[in-house]
């Protein structure tokens, strides 16, 4: 199992209490700092690029979405992929349409986590 599979499976083991971006990224945060893994929250790659999570010990960049086309966020983790420091890609999201992205990406893994949310 590689450092973006094992994330997924970190996280799937929990479920979040709201549904609302801010608040899967503060579970998330939470999740993290319980388990002792290093990250760095809303990292700039560069100007133009800012990834929800950066954890840097294993290069994996950490995205969660709500909403968005399959199209946009598949552009988005292209983004993020071009950066030599990424070694793979999770994206935790609510949208059963996201499963589709791409399970590589410029010859990076990407693995999608479809989190469980309620009140």
């Amino acid at each position: 199992m590689n450092d973006v599979e094992f994330l997924a499976s970190l996280l799937s083991e929990f479920k979040f209490r709201r549904s609302r971006e801010i608040d899967l990224q503060d579970g998330v945060q939470q999740v993290l700092l319980g388990e002792d893994i290093a990250f760095h929250r809303e990292h700039r790659f560069d100007p133009a690029n800012r990834v929800d999570f950066w954890l840097p010990r294993c290069g994996v960049a950490l995205e969660i979405k709500i909403k968005g086309s399959l199209t946009n966020v598949t552009l988005q983790l292209s983004r993020y992929a071009q950066f030599p420091e990424v070694k793979g890609l999770l994206l935790l999201t609510t949208r059963i349409s996201h499963i589709s992205v791409p399970r590589r990406i410029k010859d990076k893994p990407v693995v999608v986590e479809i989190v469980r949310v309620g009140l």
